[in-house]
């Protein structure tokens, strides 16, 4: 068991009350990666200590269906060699279920209305046994049916709006995906799993430790950052792990002084090369 503490925000709009939980912890990495990539979709990259967080945003969204987790991590530093996108780090995450769902001008009157309210400390002991256990037992009746057909069905969604990024997930996929996420990250990830990452000859790092949370599975998609397939996909990077490897070590920089003027990047010239 492990104790998780989140700042909650209760936060009313006329006679609507909204619950936003924001992780206490500090100095942990997580960054939104190549949003809505046509090929390979979204990356959220975090070293381990911002998977435990996430660990434990998705168990939290898999017992509660009416909160809003919010990761307020845009522009905090960011390993180098991460930043070759200039969108890349400069992104918040919420992640919703269809219950809690809010409008993109709902949630910039949220965040607004967030600096004037107190928070509360709210503590979440994370159990992985007993939540497998509950949340199991919770998908029972749902075990012959497809996560698309469950995503769809609850309208699930991704998109940006005001530098943050919105996923939408019914509360079946949270938690299906906090058991097997944690049992990927926190059970079976081994040494040999994480030097495998490490090219010794081109001294790179590749996060082959990595979880798909949901690929192409919002209904009627594009492959624009307007309107981009439902994919996410959740790598380790932890440049501490990696920089016990690499001989050109990685640094953490600032994703708004990185020079971007040599970028290019199109994907109707990239499809066509292909």
């Amino acid at each position: 068991m492990k104790d998780f503490v989140f700042k909650k925000y209760d936060i009313y709009l006329g006679k609507k009350k909204y619950n936003v939980l924001i992780p206490s912890c500090e100095n942990f990495r997580l960054h939104i990666i190549d949003w809505a990539d046509w090929w390979y979709g979204t990356f959220l990259d975090g070293n381990m200590q911002g998977l435990s967080i996430l660990d434990a945003c998705f168990a939290l969204l898999g017992y509660n269906s009416h909160i809003l987790v919010y990761l307020p991590i845009k522009n905090s530093l960011i390993p180098k060699s991460m930043t070759y996108n200039p969108t890349n780090g400069k992104y918040d995450v919420v992640f919703m279920t269809e219950q809690s769902r809010v409008r993109k001008d709902t949630w910039v009157k949220i965040r607004r209305k967030m600096k004037n309210v107190k928070a509360i400390q709210y503590t979440f002991r994370y159990d992985f046994e007993r939540n497998k256990e509950y949340f199991e037992n919770k998908l029972k009746k749902y075990q012959n049916i497809y996560d698309y057909t469950l995503i769809n069905k609850a309208r699930g969604d991704s998109w940006l709006y005001a530098d943050t990024a919105f996923f939408v997930f019914p509360i079946q996929i949270y938690q299906k995906r906090s058991i097997s996420f944690h049992q990927y990250f926190f059970v079976d990830l081994t040494e040999e799993d994480i030097e495998y990452c490490y090219d010794k000859k081109r001294d790179s790092w590749t996060c082959y430790t990595h979880f798909v949370f949901a690929y192409g599975l919002r209904d009627k998609y594009k492959f624009t950052e307007e309107e981009p397939g439902l994919t996410l996909n959740i790598e380790l990077y932890d440049i501490e792990i990696a920089n016990r490897y690499l001989k050109k070590k990685d640094m953490l920089v600032d994703p708004k002084e990185v020079d971007h003027s040599n970028y290019f990047r199109n994907e109707k010239y990239i499809k066509i090369q292909l």
